[in-house]
């Protein structure tokens, strides 16, 4: 086998390896982290990845039950949150979890694309009002990859990586 048949032989089988790392991770490639901040006359904080599904929800918006975060005003510390589509005025509100207390609601852009009960979470920094026009309110959406995707990048680059440099000592033994 010549020289070049080697080098690619083994860029073959760094591919070949890459895939396989990728097709044996494939949940954590795809898992993020969504972070909600949420200041101004109301402020809370909570996350969650996109493999967390919607309670109920319809045309108009859905709703998570049982958000952990920093929501003050909360009984045990947990909130509902529905979310509203651009159809039903945009926004959210926010719900103490064990209580009837209604902590905020906010009147705005719509916060995802798609549809119940698959959404697509928006990044950035979005400005509210409050219900009846009293208030005002900044949602900062932070759209985060896991540890595992991360990792998986990583590796494949440097695979990559490895290869492109062994290919080009092979070229300078050869040219020398």
């Amino acid at each position: 086998m010549t020289t070049q048949q080697e080098t690619m032989v083994k860029t073959k089988l760094t591919i070949a390896a890459a895939a396989a790392l990728a097709a044996a991770s494939p949940a954590a490639a795809s898992a993020t982290t969504i972070i909600f901040s949420l200041t101004g006359d109301y402020s809370a904080d909570w996350s969650f990845t996109d493999e967390t599904m919607p309670e109920s929800g319809s045309a108009q918006g859905f709703t998570f039950q049982r958000v952990e975060g920093t929501f003050p005003g909360t009984t045990l510390g947990d909130a509902y949150i529905d979310f509203f589509s651009a159809d039903n005025g945009g926004g959210l509100s926010i719900f103490d979890a064990d209580g009837p207390d209604l902590l905020a609601t906010l009147i705005g852009p719509q916060l995802y694309k798609g549809a119940y009960p698959t959404p697509t979470w928006k990044e950035g920094t979005f400005s509210f009002t409050g219900d009846h026009g009293v208030g005002s309110y900044t949602l900062a959406v932070s759209v985060v990859p896991e540890a595992g995707t991360w990792l998986l990048m990583i590796a494949g680059m440097g695979m990559v990586g490895g290869a492109m440099r062994r290919r080009r000592m092979r070229t300078t033994v050869r040219d020398a």
